[in-house]
């Protein structure tokens, strides 16, 4: 490949073995790898094309023990979590690419893409309500967040495997704990408002 830069494409898993020259020469072997998988730096555009001195590559360790997000339950602006150098740092979802599958997620570190297997949810409890900006209410045995007319309510005893979240006439009933991201997804759903920090 001589002293010419490595043009790849941010689907591909590499490995690389770079020669012993300066980095401003950077002759390498690029080897398709589908074992161990590195991040491709920043989110990429459209047909995009990169030097391999400007890639950023990181190794990620799937975390055991909390489940993967579905990609079809993710949209631009959801909250999740991203395994990366084997901890997992709160995000947002930046970009979605349908046709490989692919998330983009913009944490404290700088913005990656991921898979669905290294992206986990938040769950929904009272301190991730007041990071989205809900007013609290408690009155006789129940709890009430209010943003808006948005209402979410649950028992004292149940907690969060049990509530009810309403808009006007939009009401709606759930008996299983709750993401972070399936509720800014039942928020857009009721509202047509996007549901976030700011």
């Amino acid at each position: 490949m001589g002293s010419k830069v490595a043009i790849v494409k941010r689907r591909w898993i590499y490995r690389f073995w770079p020669a012993k020259s300066s980095l401003t020469k950077v002759p390498a072997i690029a080897v398709i790898d589908r074992v161990t998988s590195f991040s491709l730096g920043r989110c990429p555009k459209k047909n995009p094309s990169f030097s391999l001195c400007s890639l950023s590559f990181r190794k990620f360790q799937q975390t055991k023990n909390s489940h993967m997000i579905k990609f079809s339950e993710l949209k631009p602006g959801d909250i999740v979590l991203a395994d990366y150098e084997e901890k997992q740092w709160e995000g947002i979802v930046k970009e979605l690419n349908r046709e490989d599958k692919e998330v983009c997620v913009e944490t404290d570190v700088q913005q990656f893409w991921f898979t669905p297997e290294h992206l986990h949810p938040i769950m929904l409890n009272d301190e991730q309500l007041q990071k989205l900006n809900f007013e609290k209410q408690e009155n006789n045995g129940t709890i009430k967040y209010m943003k808006g007319a948005f209402r979410i309510q649950l028992s004292k005893e149940k907690g969060f495997s049990d509530l009810e979240i309403w808009y006007r006439e939009d009401r709606r009933h759930i008996k299983q704990p709750l993401a972070v991201h399936e509720l800014q997804n039942h928020y857009y759903q009721m509202t047509k408002v996007e549901l976030n920090e700011d």
